[in-house]
């Protein structure tokens, strides 16, 4: 998928929304979007703010530079339509942000930060404890949020995405990773992670 194009459109999606287009509300959507829909042309890392790619950063600047976005007030915004992807991808990272903006609710930029650093961390490791998952976003992120901040986010992000999901797909090497204590015996298909 073109980098631009998917920058673009991402971005004509949360005006028409009415979301936030400031740097971390575009991060973190499209840091979304790369563990929801294939293809996703940026990889992302984790710092003090989140999962953080500097390759979207780098090409953020460049649109702005050569016109393709505005950028006022802290938001980008977009400037015509020459950027479009086809209609059915277009449909799919809609729903698909609006159905996150809805679970998130208030799209501040702490809720950003606690739901962006969550979904990553959920998206990265085998465990579903709960307790283990606040402490490695404590581990990630440099933060003073409370457990009780982060408790009915992760609540919410394993209830909506990862219901009974004990594993994942490694994205960098396609392979399927499932907890070490996990039984052979048993049919681990049916609890692997999906796109």
């Amino acid at each position: 998928m073109d980098k631009q194009k998917l920058i673009y459109n991402i971005i004509k999606i949360l005006e028409e929304n009415n979301f936030s287009r400031k740097n971390i509300h575009i991060q973190k959507f499209i840091s979304f979007l790369s563990y929801r829909i294939d293809n996703i042309p940026f990889s992302f890392s984790i710092d003090k703010y989140g999962p953080f790619s500097s390759e979207l950063r780098d090409e953020l600047y460049s649109m702005v530079l050569w016109g393709d976005l505005f950028y006022i007030d802290n938001q980008y915004n977009t400037k015509n339509n020459l950027l479009s992807i086809n209609q059915p991808i277009y449909q799919k990272i809609e729903t698909e942000i609006k159905q996150y903006a809805n679970i998130i609710d208030e799209l501040s930029f702490d809720n950003m930060l606690i739901y962006g650093t969550l979904f990553y961390i959920l998206n990265n490791t085998c465990s579903r404890d709960k307790d283990s998952i606040i402490q490695l976003f404590y581990n990630t992120v440099d933060t003073t949020f409370t457990n009780e901040q982060l408790e009915e986010p992760l609540d919410k992000l394993l209830k909506t995405y990862f219901d009974g999901i004990v594993g994942y797909r490694d994205r960098k090497t396609g392979y399927y990773v499932l907890p070490a204590d996990w039984d052979d015996g048993e049919d681990y298909t049916k609890y692997l992670k999906e796109k």
